[in-house]
């Protein structure tokens, strides 16, 4: 099933594409895990933030503004040059959390997003595509 709940079916090669894809994204996730913490490496992954072309703590903030609501609200609580403050509230609950995210995960320079993982709706394909880390 795709991220809707739809059926999806793979070719044999597209299978073990994406397995190994999915194996180089738990390793990538570990590391986001162990140079950012838990609390950042999660609320980047779950709500997709690491898809965004936020190059900067500005750009970072307007797509935490963007984001669609899933389950949380987001406010944005503050940036400075080296963080961005979110605060994330849980509909159903109300429960409250605030996560600071470093400067340093939205580099322009930083390698530390290197693949976008993406399967595309309706239909048997998916795509992986490496994120730009060039800098200008």
């Amino acid at each position: 099933m795709d991220r809707d709940g739809n059926e999806l079916k793979l070719t044999e090669a597209k299978w073990q594409k994406l397995v190994g894809s999915l194996q180089d994204f738990e390793g990538w996730s570990s590391r986001l895990r162990s140079d950012f913490g838990n609390a950042v490496a999660s609320f980047v992954i779950e709500h997709r933030l690491v898809e965004s072309d936020a190059g900067s703590i500005t750009e970072a903030a307007k797509a935490v503004l963007a984001l669609p609501e899933n389950g949380f609200t987001f406010e944005v609580l503050g940036t400075t040059g080296d963080s961005l403050t979110v605060k994330l509230i849980e509909t159903e609950t109300s429960a409250a959390q605030t996560v600071t995210v470093p400067a340093e995960l939205y580099h322009s320079d930083n390698d530390i997003v290197p693949t976008e993982y993406q399967v595309t709706e309706g239909t048997d394909s998916w795509t992986a595509t490496e994120k730009s880390t060039a800098s200008g």
